[in-house]
Formats: C-alpha cells, structure tokens, sequence
C-alpha cells in the first residue's frame, strides 16, 4: 500500500486533516496509507510515549511521498525545521543517483507564503501552492499517476472521475 508522511507543525493540524481527506476521498481510506503525528485514527499518529525521533525517521523512511507543510505558523517554528532537514537527510542517504522518485519524495506544500520566504533547503525544491486549486489538482494527478503500479485499475479510474 503507498504511503503518505505529513511533516507539519501541531497548529497546522488542521490542513493535514484537509489533506488527509482528500487522499482518502481520492483513493479510499484502504488504499493509500497517510500519517502524521496529531492524526487521532488509530495506527495514523505518534503513539504515546514513543520516541519522536526515531518515529520521523522511520514514517520518512517507510514513505513514498513526504509533504512538508510550509506556512506562516510552521516557519517560524524550530522543530518543523530540524524535522525537514530529518526528512531531507534521510531520503539524501538512500537516493540513488537518477532515481526520480527518490529525489521527488519530499514536496513542500505551501500556503500563504511568497517564493521569497520559502526556508532552505527546500527553496531549491518545485513546491506546491496548497492554496491554489490547479496546483492541489496537479499534486493529485501525481500522485495517481505515481501510485498507477500499486492501485487496481477501478480504483485508479475511480480517482481520476473525482478529480473534478
């Protein structure tokens, strides 16, 4: 089953649920696996008591696809930062040279900021406007296209009818 990570800040739990929901709505809730930590569905967050740390690096790890969330709150925090940069290290130590799903598999989501105030390391990355609607619908697109391998035909042309 493809999976989703979404890297966001505790005050952004909103636009994770958002985007969480619209994956389910897209594919199904069987069919696409997305986690996060403030997610409340059983098995979707950060169990109580485990180490933050090794929880990030293993969802990164085991993901197809990692949003990270960048919005006015999430920049001006430390942690979403330091965990961007987890995320970056960790798909920099198992890419492979030429592999674009790897070097494609953290995509900044942002909303409400300019170019301009796009952090590093991912202002060298193409991000998606999360409050744009073409932009939302061609991130969707992707993803079907990407997952194309691991979804049964119905369910594929399934997403595609809902896309509008």
């Amino acid at each position: 089953m493809p999976k989703i990570f979404i890297s966001h800040t505790h005050s952004d739990k909103d636009l994770a649920n958002a985007i969480n929901k619209a994956i389910d709505d897209l594919f199904g809730k069987a069919r696409v696996d997305v986690v996060y930590s403030t997610k409340k569905e059983l098995g979707g967050g950060i169990k109580h008591g485990a180490d933050w740390f090794k929880w990030i690096i293993e969802q990164v790890a085991e993901a197809d696809v990692t949003f990270v969330l960048l919005t006015t709150s999430s920049i001006q925090k430390p942690w979403i930062m330091w965990e961007a940069g987890a995320v970056e290290g960790v798909v920099m130590a198992s890419q492979q040279d030429g592999d674009d799903q790897e070097q494609r598999k953290v995509r900044p989501l942002v909303f409400n900021l300019q170019s301009s105030e796009v952090p590093s390391p991912f202002h060298r990355l193409q991000s998606i406007q999360g409050d744009d609607e073409t932009d939302v619908k061609n991130l969707l697109k992707d993803l079907i296209s990407q997952f194309s391998r691991e979804l049964a035909d119905l369910d594929l042309f399934a997403a595609g009818e809902l896309l509008n």
